[in-house]
């Protein structure tokens, strides 16, 4: 067990899953996927239900990044806030993340319950704040979101109401969100994996790749090599994030997948920007989340900040 996994609550916490063999020898696929965490594991598994073969290397094992370590909000939009978002690249394109980010919820939603994952989903989500100005700026919020985005399913939350959900008079109001939630990570990481391999994927742990040999056109096929072994396949998808190490430095920057076999979008890179700048406000930093309870059907997570 490595430090990371001894500090992960959740790890701790979860039945150890069946290990997968390492990558050993020459392996091909139509697909082949670097890193065993959501981006990945999710890929893998709707490219095996449209007929591809799929091979996925993890350095690891599955979840051990920042699928199976994170605070396991499912929460609408971006933290930056879809105002400073616009401003940053543009209402067009803040629009087009917005779609993204609202389909990816009802995709997670919907892949638990067809493939039955155990991850301790809690529906709903209160984000309170602590002062008049916040109070000012989640009213906004709700408003901006139900006439310009036509998301109806957040709400204001007065303090006298907040008082009987939070028995606390440190926060002064809130915005509820029925449509967002709580899941527990590292079981949902496990539960696509098991979704993956039952579709076909072939996954291979402790498969740390150590060189990309990418083919020069698109019709030729790309090697990735690891210590013990080759996957040979025509298209390549990089879903490593933070930890991808030094064979792909110019993708550390980026949040996002990368595909060997088309071009992101532009708005990507400057997407991928925004969410890396530091324009979230301190209030809104999250300091934890808890299940609120006493009040359904509010219920779900809290974030606050100092």
């Amino acid at each position: 067990m490595s430090d990371a996994d001894a500090q992960n609550f959740y790890f701790a916490t979860t039945a150890p899953p069946l290990p997968h063999a390492p990558l050993r020898g020459e392996t091909r696929a139509d697909v082949c996927i670097v890193g065993g965490g959501i981006s990945g594991l999710s890929a893998a598994l709707h490219l095996a239900e449209r007929g591809f073969t799929v091979a996925l290397l993890e350095a690891r094992h599955v979840g051990f990044g920042g699928s199976g370590r994170s605070g396991g909000q499912t929460i609408f939009g971006y933290a930056s806030g879809q105002e400073k978002l616009e401003k940053l690249v543009g209402a067009a394109d803040a629009r087009f993340m917005w779609d993204i980010a609202l389909e990816g919820m009802k995709l997670q939603r919907e892949l638990i319950a067809k493939h039955a994952i155990a991850c301790d989903y809690v529906a709903g989500h209160l984000h309170v704040g602590v002062k008049a100005r916040h109070d000012a700026e989640l009213r906004a919020e709700v408003e901006s979101l139900h006439e310009t985005y036509g998301y109806r399913s957040v709400r204001f939350v007065g303090h006298e109401e907040l008082r009987t959900i939070v028995p606390s008079e440190r926060y002064t109001s809130g915005l509820y969100d029925s449509n967002s939630g709580h899941l527990q990570p590292y079981k949902y990481t496990l539960g696509l994996a098991g979704a993956a391999a039952r579709a076909g994927v072939k996954i291979f742990e402790n498969s740390r790749v150590t060189r990309l040999d990418i083919a020069p056109r698109a019709d030729a096929d790309s090697l990735v090599h690891t210590k013990a072994g080759t996957v040979r396949a025509r298209h390549l998808l990089i879903a490593g994030n933070a930890l991808l190490g030094r064979w792909c430095p110019s993708s550390r920057a980026s949040s996002w997948p990368w595909a060997r076999t088309s071009p992101p979008p532009k708005c990507w890179a400057r997407s991928a920007r925004a969410r890396s700048s530091p324009t979230t406000p301190r209030w809104r930093t999250s300091t934890g989340c808890s299940t609120i309870s006493g009040a359904p059907p509010i219920t779900g997570c809290c974030s606050a900040g100092a």
